[in-house]
């Protein structure tokens, strides 16, 4: 959050993170990670009791009851909320590039390095909503998909023998698949094939949500993926294509202990 600071300032964004510590605690930790963003404190979990998540599967008597469920709110001007993201894990966490990509439509002018992918139907980019992670944290892998005039893809679901677009990335010890998105596709009739089918035209986006593995480690590595399609026009309907990306993405260490 810290490292987006500017970004959700300039967008109108305030932060602030709510735990049970006491303030003594959240102090200290903001000293030793320089954040400057409110750190606020519900030491006796009230707040957290309202919001309704607190987590009852610790024990009253354990030392960390009153911890909520790791999680993130995300609150209009009139205070509504209108989005939020809760995981079981309180390893896990959401980018916050990814907040600002999906949830505030902001881009943070920080994404990944991209991937430019070009071919006689199509023109994609490729690109990580950061372009670091840490140990279980997501990201997404955007492709902003431009079909030529006159083109169109598959979508699904599709009968035997034809090909719907769809994004691959290779999933690693470094980097796990959760789920891929991809947006309705319009019914099309295709009078060559005489055939009503689902299909995309214009620009579409595709993305792949993924979560870094569970070391911690500092370094780069090279995620690789691909793009498979078929194009038709009016006249013609062409091979089936895969296509081959490579996107670097930089581990940082996880060093954030003693905050429980």
């Amino acid at each position: 959050m810290q490292q987006n600071l500017s970004t959700l300032e300039k967008s109108g964004i305030a932060p602030f993170a709510i735990s049970p510590d006491p303030p003594e605690l959240l102090a200290a930790f903001a000293r030793k990670y320089d954040i400057t963003s409110p750190l606020l404190s519900d030491a006796d979990s009230a707040v957290i009791r309202e919001y309704g998540i607190l987590n009852e599967d610790v024990a009253s008597d354990h030392a960390h009851y009153g911890i909520p469920r790791p999680g993130t709110y995300l609150v209009d001007e009139k205070g509504r909320i209108f989005d939020k993201s809760f995981f079981v894990s309180h390893r896990e966490r959401e980018s916050i590039n990814n907040m600002l990509q999906e949830s505030f439509q902001v881009q943070a002018g920080e994404h990944g390095a991209e991937a430019v992918l070009e071919t006689p139907e199509l023109k994609a980019r490729l690109y990580f909503s950061s372009p670091t992670i840490r140990r279980e944290q997501r990201v997404i892998v955007t492709a902003q998909i431009e079909l030529n005039e006159g083109m169109h893809v598959y979508g699904q679901p599709l009968p035997a023998g034809y090909v719907p677009v769809s994004l691959e990335v290779e999933e690693s010890e470094d980097l796990a698949l959760v789920e891929i998105v991809y947006p309705p596709a319009q019914p099309l009739h295709f009078a060559l094939l005489y055939e009503t089918l689902p299909a995309y035209s214009g620009e579409l986006t595709l993305k792949v949500h993924c979560l870094g593995g569970s070391e911690d480690k500092e370094g780069d590595i090279a995620v690789r993926g691909t793009l498979h399609y078929q194009a038709c026009d009016e006249k013609e309907c062409y091979l089936p294509q895969t296509l081959s990306f490579e996107l670097p993405l930089h581990f940082l260490s996880h060093d954030w202990e003693g905050l429980d």
